[in-house]
Formats: structure tokens, sequence, C-alpha cells
């Protein structure tokens, strides 16, 4: 697992940062995660197209933003072993 900075494209200029993880997958669990686990895969050229002009005219506060959670894991002991702690956002 490697975590890393994120910075929220809606919090520009106004940084408000955070640590996010990311998974590498290989093998089986890729595969397992390609074919079983994966929804859907959506082209969103055209939203970005169109997101693009509004911050360009109108400014981020525009935005069309998806929400985001942080992810919690259900057992306790699984979430100690990987490192992640609990925090009040």
């Amino acid at each position: 697992m490697r975590t890393s900075w994120h910075m929220p494209a809606h919090s520009a200029p106004h940084a408000c940062s955070r640590r996010v993880g990311a998974l590498g997958l290989r093998g089986a669990m890729l595969r397992r995660f390609a074919e079983e686990w994966t929804v859907g895969v959506e082209d969103i050229s055209e939203l970005v197209a169109a997101q693009r002009e509004v911050l360009r005219g109108r400014g981020a506060g525009q935005l069309e933003i998806p929400r985001e959670e942080v992810y919690w894991p259900t057992a306790a002991e699984a979430a100690r072993r990987v490192g992640i702690e609990r925090w009040e956002a």
C-alpha cells in the first residue's frame, strides 16, 4: 500500500490536503478486480471538457464535483494492521 497527499480540485486555491491510500494489484487479485468487482467503466471525456470550460469561465466554485467519503474498514483489527487511524474531519 502506498500513501500520498491528495489535494481535492475543489479546494484550490485554498488547499486542504489529506492522505489517501493506493493499492497496487497484480496477478490473480488484479484479474478478480477487473472481472468480478468492477461494476462499470464510463468515458467521461465530454464531462471533463465541459467542466474545464466552467472552470475557465466561472471559476472552481461552479464545478460539479463528486462527493468524496473517507473509507473506514468495518473490521477494526484490519484497520489497525494496515495503520489506518480514525480521525474527525
